[in-house]
């Protein structure tokens, strides 16, 4: 077996994490020698053969650009001559329709998507693509279900798992740190402040909030702003704390210690894995998000929480309500749901489709 891993490990954070963890799992379970791993830089994280292609966006929006680097993965993939290559993120192939992917076709890509938007041009280019990969990986049995019924068959859910080996700190002692009080209810925003992860819905509906609450934002600073989020909380100034940075590991653990709740005010336009969800459920936090969806099946099917309409200002304003003056209490789901985010099973399920593509190798060779 020979894996060519596609991935983007400087972008640090998730995207890391997710490298790192296959890259290293492949060699423990097949040798080093299984793994060749092609990035924009080298990657200190994992010890295997490396190849770089440099001086490319990755991330472009531009087709010379991408052809740039699609011809780059093409020429490394017929030196290489893998058994299967692995893309860890599918995401921005989508504009490009999958040009050039057929001439990857041989060596059985596995892409992984995190994210999918719908629209006719969009139906288009998810099709092109998987009409020349081996296959497709998603993160939400929700997205499974809506490739199927688009008559894509080759895609297999394996849920995102919770990376982070952080300790969890007693909840006390990490308000105490955050400079949060011992005795009211702490809502989190969790993550860099996007304009899809929709914040601004958030700050709006608090404003309607009238029971006792803390609100924690914590995460690098994006499209809402710092001066953005002070003037929209104006109101309710004193129960903000905002931590906009990105965050180690120790204070990711911390922040998600000192909370009640994990909010995720995301907007209809965001239909994926949220990995502030499952970093929540680990620490055995209530989910509050949008009832449409990935996140809204996942909330709902596992009772991690509360739901409310997506972009709804008074929805989410009646469900943060609910939220306080309620007692979440996890049950059997919930425990289960925290089980399946065990980066074990993540890697096992990797794992057997890597074995399925040699297995399918060698039933072309009898």
């Amino acid at each position: 077996m020979k894996i060519l891993v596609y991935g983007t490990p400087e972008c640090e954070g998730h995207h890391r994490s997710y490298f790192c963890a296959i890259v290293k799992s492949i060699i423990e379970k097949y040798g080093e020698e299984c793994v060749v791993t092609l990035t924009p830089e080298k990657c200190i994280d994992v010890s295997c053969r490396q190849r770089h292609i440099t001086g490319i966006n990755w991330g472009t929006k531009s087709f010379v650009e991408y052809y740039k680097l699609i011809t780059a993965v093409i020429n490394i993939a017929n030196e290489e001559k893998p058994d299967c290559i692995h893309i860890q993120c599918g995401d921005n192939f989508y504009r490009f329709f999958g040009i050039g992917f057929s001439k990857l076709k041989k060596y059985n890509p596995i892409i992984t998507f995190h994210h999918m938007k719908r629209s006719k041009l969009r139906d288009i280019s998810l099709r092109r693509i998987f009409n020349n990969i081996f296959c497709g990986v998603v993160h939400t049995a929700a997205l499974k279900k809506m490739l199927i019924e688009m008559n894509i068959k080759n895609v297999e859910h394996i849920e995102y798992p919770q990376f982070c080996q952080s300790v969890t700190v007693d909840s006390l002692i990490a308000r105490n740190k955050l400079g949060l009080r011992p005795d009211i209810p702490v809502f989190l925003a969790l993550g860099a402040t996007r304009e899809d992860k929709g914040l601004g819905i958030l700050l709006e509906a608090l404003k309607y909030v009238k029971q006792d609450f803390q609100l924690l934002i914590a995460g690098q600073e994006a499209d809402y702003t710092k001066e953005y989020i002070n003037k929209q909380t104006e109101s309710y100034a004193d129960k903000v704390t905002c931590l906009l940075k990105f965050l180690n590991d120790d204070e990711f653990a911390m922040c998600l210690s000192a909370a009640d709740f994990v909010v995720l005010p995301y907007k209809k336009c965001f239909d994926g894995a949220s990995g502030p969800l499952g970093e929540g459920v680990i620490h055995g936090k209530a989910i509050i998000g949008p009832d449409h969806g990935s996140l809204g099946d996942i909330i709902c099917r596992n009772h991690l929480g509360y739901t409310f309409e997506a972009e709804n200002v008074s929805a989410l304003s009646v469900v943060l309500t609910k939220a306080l003056v309620s007692r979440f209490i996890q049950d059997e789901n919930y425990f289960k749901y925290q089980e399946e985010l065990n980066p074990e099973h993540f890697l096992r399920k990797y794992h057997v489709l890597f074995e399925n593509v040699v297995e399918r190798k060698n039933e072309f060779c009898k």
